[in-house]
């Protein structure tokens, strides 16, 4: 009888960790390879959208490296950061019901929907950063 292994916490959060790497990196180029469609979400009040779209670019795309090659808990923390920054954009879209240029329409329900997902970014980007066990001593006692 063959039982199929089981996922460690560990395996979990590395895995949850490469994922959000992927996507911060790939979401952050996406800010430069074509810039519209994040400038067209940011609120009205906020000027200099496209300073904004590559500042948070920039971000994403650090944050993204930082986390698949040095995942501490600040790089964790700083995404966060970054993700309740750009959270507003986001609001917005689904607020006024913005359509990103250049892409399918997307229902309002989905606009609302995708809201919710900050905190599942939040706690991938969290989970992925927790400290592991520690390591066994390799010195001799005493």
């Amino acid at each position: 009888m063959s039982t199929a292994p089981s996922s460690s916490p560990r395996s979990r959060n590395q895995a949850a960790r490469f994922a959000m790497a992927a996507a911060f990196t790939g979401i952050g180029v996406l800010h430069f390879v074509n810039p519209e469609p994040f400038d067209a979400i940011i609120p009205e009040a906020i000027p200099a959208k496209r300073f904004w779209t590559y500042a948070t670019g920039v971000g994403e795309i650090a944050g993204g490296v930082a986390l698949a090659v040095r995942p501490d808990r600040k790089v964790g923390w700083l995404l966060t950061g970054l993700l309740l920054l750009v959270f507003p954009a986001n609001v917005n879209q689904a607020v006024n019901g913005i359509q990103l240029p250049g892409a399918p329409t997307l229902p309002r329900w989905a606009m609302w929907g995708r809201l919710p997902l900050q905190a599942a970014m939040i706690w991938a980007v969290l989970a992925g950063t927790r400290p592991g066990p520690a390591a066994p001593s390799t010195t001799p006692a005493g």
